[in-house]
């Protein structure tokens, strides 16, 4: 037994026929299928995130903090600019309003103070350190009222009194934790993507991603960083995906590829090479390929002589893998 295993080893390295005859196949019902090119390719999954690119978000802030806030509107929910998102209440949010009238009058008494010498500025009957100090005094004023008024401008009073921070953007409500000094954060529906990561030498092959649902992601672009030989993918998707700020999902990647799609019973081995046999005429010729992918029932191979349409033996292979290494015939 070792001496014929021997033999056929020989064999297969010394004695390799290219082509062979159809009729070489005898009585076997045999079937050829016709192979089609492929331009994508789905590879090995991998976990993506619902997520938003770092420092894309508005980020709301308050010169004071709150006793109390009381949320209008659970995470993930989109309002619109200037919605109101969450009633605050305590004594900060009156000394805050106490503070701005204060701010106020302080800047409109500087402002008129300051024209009102301002014509002897001009004419030099008061000194330069002087009006260097009501300059400076007026513009301490006016910029701090200017702070307070910014802050004033998002909050919405009602008629009874009620204090609410609004929306400064359309998007996402994003609840903060308690050491944040932020209140909270919009995400604007655009700055939000999937975020995944994969090896370097494949995320720049990859041109979209399907999910478990079947929803099609389109990758927007890809972090030049690498971090542990990977790169950071985010993609854009469309809003019939229903995805979720901060949802979990198992991506099939789908890389661009020039290849051609050939049935798994077609393939066999010579000399540890891959090889299929394509039909020309009345002969079947020995192709070499090299599997690059594996889906569904299929190889995904590249071949210099294998092009789309050309029919393939899919049945009693190993017949003519035997004819191919001279064993018979």
């Amino acid at each position: 037994m070792f001496l014929t295993v021997l033999s056929m080893q020989t064999q297969a390295e010394q004695v390799t026929n290219s082509v062979i005859a159809i009729s070489q196949l005898g009585s076997f019902k045999h079937q050829f299928k016709t192979v089609h090119q492929v331009d994508s390719m789905e590879i090995e999954q991998v976990l993506g995130e619902v997520s938003f690119k770092p420092k894309s978000s508005f980020k709301v802030q308050l010169p004071f903090t709150p006793q109390q806030i009381s949320f209008l509107y659970n995470p993930g929910v989109k309002v619109s600019k200037g919605q109101k998102v969450a009633r605050i209440e305590g004594p900060e949010v009156h000394h805050f309003l106490e503070e701005i009238d204060a701010s106020k009058s302080i800047f409109l008494k500087s402002k008129k103070h300051l024209e009102s010498v301002k014509n002897y500025a001009n004419s030099k009957t008061i000194k330069s350190a002087e009006w260097l100090d009501i300059n400076k005094t007026y513009l301490q004023a006016k910029l701090s009222f200017e702070h307070l008024s910014h802050a004033l401008q998002q909050l919405a009073i009602d008629k009874n009194g009620d204090i609410f921070i609004i929306s400064p953007s359309n998007g996402q409500l994003k609840y903060t934790n308690e050491q944040s000094p932020y209140l909270f954060e919009i995400i604007p529906s655009h700055n939000v993507f999937v975020k995944s990561s994969l090896l370097a030498s494949t995320a720049k092959n990859v041109n979209s991603f399907k999910t478990e649902d079947n929803c099609i992601l389109k990758v927007e672009n890809v972090d030049e960083t690498i971090s542990r030989y990977k790169q950071t993918v985010w993609s854009s998707f469309d809003s019939s995906c229903e995805l979720k700020l901060g949802q979990q999902l198992l991506l099939t990647p789908i890389v661009l590829i020039e290849g051609i799609k050939v049935p798994h019973q077609s393939l066999f081995e010579l000399n540890n090479k891959s090889y299929v046999a394509v039909k020309r005429g009345q002969e079947i010729n020995l192709v070499k390929v090299i599997i690059i992918g594996n889906e569904n029932d299929s190889y995904i191979v590249q071949s210099d002589n294998l092009t789309p349409q050309a029919e393939v033996l899919s049945s009693f292979v190993s017949i003519a893998q035997g004819l191919f290494l001279g064993l018979g015939g």
